[in-house]
């Protein structure tokens, strides 16, 4: 679907499927260095061989369409209560 938000768990289970069916097992996490613990986190659990560049900093956008990428306080604020929410469906 256009426009259809993928949150990081669909968008790695997907991966997870094309990379299965090809006999990868192992990926490179590029993520926000805020977001990559449970963007790691949830790569492992779906079965991948983790593999992390190291990102020091990354600014965020004040005028980014989602209100929780806007500032770090936002997005850490949203990490958390993310982070509960994998836990609670095992998705970590």
């Amino acid at each position: 679907d256009s426009g259809k938000y993928l949150d990081t768990r669909e968008v790695l289970a997907q991966s997870w499927e094309i990379c299965r069916r090809e006999g990868w097992r192992e990926a490179i996490i590029i993520a926000h260095p805020d977001h990559c613990w449970r963007a790691v986190k949830t790569a492992e659990k779906l079965g991948f061989k983790v593999h992390v560049p190291l990102i020091s900093s990354i600014p965020y956008d004040r005028e980014s369409t989602q209100a929780w990428t806007r500032s770090r306080w936002r997005f850490i604020a949203r990490e958390i209560l993310a982070r509960f929410v994998y836990l609670a469906r095992g998705w970590i």
